[in-house]
Order: C-alpha cells, then structure tokens, then sequence
C-alpha cells in the first residue's frame, strides 16, 4: 500500500475537511526543491514556493544547518524552555542582542512565526494593561497571513473571514 493511501482515513491535513486526502506524498527535498510522487507513481521534483510553511527559509539540506542541527541532536533534541535554559539558547540570545538596536535587549525564543505573531499580540495587551489603558486593537495588513494560533489568524482578513464586530483582545476580522 503506498504512503497516499495509507495516508488517507488516517491524517488530518491542516486548513481542510476531515476526508481530504494528500495530493503528493513528498520522497526527498534538496535546496529548494521537494521530490513528490503522485497516485499514479509519478514522480515530480518541484520549487517549494512556500518553504514548506516557511519553515525552511534557507532550503532543504542546507549542509550549515544541516551540520548544526546534527551537533545539536548529539546533545540534546529539545528542551523545554519553561524554568530551563540551555547554552544554544543563550549564545542565540547574545548575538540577536547585538544586532538590534538599543534597548531591544531581551529575547523571546518561539518555534515558529505563528508563535511568534501570536505572542507579539499578547505582549503588546499585556503591556497596555500595565500602564493602565484599555486599547487591544490592532492594524494589519488585507489578505495578509499572520499565523494559525487564534489571536493571529484572527488579524488575518483572508478569504472566508467576514468582519464582524470588535471582540475583546483580538482584531475586528475575527469570525463570531
């Protein structure tokens, strides 16, 4: 049975209906380009515009990272941050400090860019209501993407949000 099949009943694929089934089921990635092979058996090899979700903005088997993430995963695979540090994280830390400007001194690590965006918002509430102001509205850009976690998707106005009324801490794009 190949992957698309098994693939199918089995996955849920993100931003579609329970019964979508995967199209490719991808059998190698090199720079920026993915390996795909189809139901049929037909095998493509494709620019991966998206960077598959932008996470891999500096191509596939990039041999730097490639080799770091090798040297890291000899150490330790993943830590979590809650309460724990580890040096990568603060080497990191050190040299983004150095390379903003003053002031910007301090550093939030997140896995992804929906994180971060979804932080950011938090931050940016959480900061108003230290100095005491009630303001929670937020300006983005139409038809833009600003991440999946709620607060993020819902500064996004892409096809199928409608505005609606403001709601409390997040856009006025967000579905009721």
């Amino acid at each position: 049975m190949s992957t698309l099949e098994r693939d199918c009943g089995l996955l849920w694929h993100p931003y579609g209906p329970l019964d979508a089934a995967a199209h490719f089921s991808v059998t190698g990635a090199d720079g920026p380009f993915v390996e795909v092979c189809d139901a049929s058996g037909t095998a493509y090899r494709l620019l991966d515009g998206m960077s598959s979700w932008w996470s891999v903005v500096h191509g596939y088997r990039h041999p730097v990272m490639d080799a770091a993430l090798t040297a890291q995963l000899g150490s330790f695979s993943h830590v979590m941050f809650g309460g724990l540090t580890h040096g990568p994280a603060v080497d990191l830390a050190e040299l983004l400090v150095t390379v903003t400007p003053a002031g910007l001194d301090h550093v939030f690590l997140a896995d992804s860019g929906s994180v971060s965006g979804e932080v950011a918002l938090k931050l940016a509430i959480q900061y108003q209501r230290a100095r005491g102001r009630d303001r929670r509205r937020f300006l983005a850009l139409e038809g833009a993407y600003h991440g999946s976690p709620r607060s993020a998707r819902c500064s996004s106005r892409v096809a199928g949000s409608t505005p609606t009324r403001q709601r409390r801490g997040v856009s006025a794009f967000c579905r009721a």
